[in-house]
């Protein structure tokens, strides 16, 4: 078993191999220089690249909607064609009083959606790579995501980029201070 100590700030019982108190958090004192730069080092690394994932996974999810909103903004009345001529389709359509021309402009307006909401991902993806910008970036994910909405798989992707966008904040060039001051007082 190790050796036992207590937390200064709370007085709890820590491990004395410890670094930080499970009870308050606190970064129990006595380490060697080195060794704290390292870790601050790490820590700075870890939430500047959180940004660069962030922006990954927004062209992970951009580029496909790009390709779909395009296909099908261009090939509508294909697609139409072949909804319109499937005749337990072509039954509820008309049931639903929609003609030829209304499920060829809706198609239209989905491959306009997804064409805006991968272009608002792929611009959102470039700020967060780039680690600028950081409110645009989460304004652009929040567009992108709600554009998408008409997909269930490109919802939760979208979701999981907002989050990431979001939760990078400190990763972006305008908030490095910031980072750099956390940092400096949570590892002393």
């Amino acid at each position: 078993m190790s050796e036992q100590s207590f937390c200064e700030k709370c007085g709890v019982r820590i491990n004395a191999d410890a670094h930080f108190c499970p009870s308050c958090g606190y970064r129990i004192p006595g380490r060697n220089e080195e060794e704290v730069a390292k870790e601050r080092q790490f820590v700075r690394d870890m939430v500047l690249n959180r940004a660069k994932w962030a922006g990954y996974l927004m062209l992970i999810y951009g580029i496909p909607l790009i390709i779909v909103g395009v296909y099908y903004f261009v090939a509508s009345d294909s697609i139409a064609n072949a909804i319109w001529n499937d005749p337990t389709a072509h039954q509820q359509l008309v049931d639903w009083g929609l003609t030829f021309d209304d499920v060829t402009n809706y198609l239209s307006y989905w491959g306009i959606g997804w064409l805006a909401s991968g272009i608002a991902g792929i611009c959102s993806a470039v700020l967060c790579i780039k680690r600028v910008h950081y409110i645009p970036a989460v304004i652009l994910c929040i567009v992108s995501v709600i554009f998408s909405i008409t997909g269930f798989l490109s919802l939760i992707i979208g979701l999981i980029a907002f989050w990431l966008v979001i939760s990078s904040r400190l990763g972006f060039k305008e908030y490095e201070d910031k980072l750099d001051e956390i940092v400096e007082q949570n590892i002393v």
